[in-house]
């Protein structure tokens, strides 16, 4: 009788999925958190074919929001594109999300090493005088493990990449603040996962800290963009460039920059390309410098009204974090008390959107927490957060 039972089950279920029109399973699958997408791969093949092809999710970039001290994360996941032309409201999918890291000491601090590349974060978490690196998935609430690198924690930076041929994850590994042509390259995922050392062909140091236009630095280096992974550097003639490493082929190549003298600025994606956005000489612009062929280091130059066009008090309270994919420069608060309030502006339409969004972060949530009354500590943003279901 019960294998009578399983068997109408599995008839119902896959002549249910079969006579589901494909666009209509993509829309049902699209109002889904992430999490249970994971879920449901199992449902059907129909099911499983959709939510394993890439662009799958990179439909649907969102805003994450990150914030935390010691041995907590806060994080929101919020939805970026504009939900409603008629509001300037939005609303989370899901509610501020935390968790301790349980798998440590209590107070056992962690720092953010990277930047998000599709769907992960890579922290460092330091207890005793062992700290560990582990990738940070926030949408599927996991941590992963990864070895320890040959050269010494104290002087490295890491930067991670993305392919999105093969879909892997990369880790680079080079020395701060020291002259090398050498590095050290994991693939996340692999089995065995091991660090690979070879020869960069271009000695160079890393320059960290250079990514950011206000406010503090995080010391987050690089950006990917289509496989490919940026970053600052000088090379041994005290010349400051970009350095281009293609994930796939890992091999490095130089970019000169258009620019002479020192200059603080935002390296970021725009409409597909490497992008450097930072006040102009004179202040009164915004310069974006867009990559248009590395190969010839070819640059195309733009200048834009500031934030303060638009209201100075708008240019004191919020920050440049990012551009979005629809070419909307992502403007957050420089500090967070309640409401969460994000600017985004496209400056080719010259179009401006204030979004309020909801939950915010209330007296009840501060208490229930122990977060008291003062800016929210560890505060990020990351725009076009691509939630993956990698674990």
């Amino acid at each position: 009788m019960e294998q009578q039972d399983e068997e109408k089950r599995e008839v119902f279920t896959r002549t249910a999925t079969q006579s589901l029109p494909l666009e209509l399973a993509s829309i049902i699958l699209s109002k889904l958190p992430t999490k249970s997408v994971a879920r449901f791969r199992c449902v059907s093949k129909l099911w499983s074919s959709i939510t394993s092809d890439p662009s799958y999710f990179n439909t649907r970039p969102r805003l994450l929001v990150t914030f935390g001290e010691v041995d907590k994360f806060y994080f929101y996941s919020l939805p970026q594109h504009n939900q409603n032309p008629n509001t300037n409201v939005a609303y989370s999918s899901q509610p501020i999300d935390h968790y301790p890291i349980r798998t440590y000491p209590k107070h056992s601090p962690f720092i953010i090493k990277t930047e998000l590349v599709h769907g992960l974060i890579i922290l460092m978490i330091s207890y005793l005088d062992s700290p560990d690196l582990i990738a940070w998935n926030p949408t599927m609430r996991r941590f992963i493990n990864i070895p320890n690198p040959r050269w010494g924690w104290k002087n490295v930076t890491f930067l991670l990449g993305y392919d999105p041929v093969e879909c892997k994850h990369k880790l680079v590994c080079m020395p701060r603040d020291t002259t090398a042509d050498e590095c050290q390259v994991l693939t996340l995922g692999s089995y065995p996962e091991l660090w690979r050392r070879f020869d960069t062909n271009h000695k160079h140091c890393l320059l960290t800290g250079n990514n950011t236009l206000e406010g503090k630095i995080t010391g987050l280096c690089g950006r990917c963009i289509n496989g490919v992974l940026y970053y600052h550097a000088k090379l041994c003639s005290d010349k400051v460039v970009i350095m281009r490493f293609d994930i796939r082929s890992e091999k490095f190549d130089v970019i000169k920059l258009p620019w002479g003298k020192s200059w603080r600025m935002l390296m970021t994606c725009y409409e597909g390309k490497l992008a450097c956005v930072g006040y102009s000489r004179s202040g009164k612009s915004i310069s974006l410098w867009v990559l248009e062929d590395g190969t010839n280091h070819q640059w195309s130059n733009h200048l834009y009204q500031p934030l303060s066009h638009y209201g100075q008090d708008l240019q004191d309270k919020f920050k440049l974090v990012g551009i979005t994919d629809d070419g909307e420069f992502v403007y957050a608060p420089k500090t967070l008390l309640k409401a969460l309030d994000v600017i985004y502006l496209n400056p080719k339409r010259k179009t401006l959107r204030r979004v309020e969004y909801i939950p915010t972060v209330d007296d009840g949530f501060r208490r229930r927490h122990g977060l008291g009354d003062g800016p929210l500590p560890g505060l990020h943003f990351f725009p076009n957060h691509i939630e993956t279901i990698m674990s």
